[in-house]
């Protein structure tokens, strides 16, 4: 699943409040995929190894509930 400007936006915010919860206290849960978001989808990207795409990937997305932050 790759939410950026093709997914729901409750997708976009679900991912949001996680990593909110994870401690991306910037991330409010607005569902808009905005430069806050893609700078936390950078981050995540970066500590987990995934390739930087500014997506959330399926990897992407699993690495906000298991993955570093």
């Amino acid at each position: 699943v790759v939410l950026k400007l093709i997914c729901a936006a409750s997708s976009i915010a679900a991912w949001q409040k996680q990593m909110h919860n994870r401690g991306a206290s910037q991330l409010q849960g607005t569902g808009q995929f905005g430069p806050l978001t893609a700078a936390v989808v950078a981050r995540v990207q970066q500590e987990n190894g995934i390739p930087a795409s500014g997506r959330i990937g399926p990897l992407t997305w699993a690495a906000a509930w298991t993955g570093r932050y």
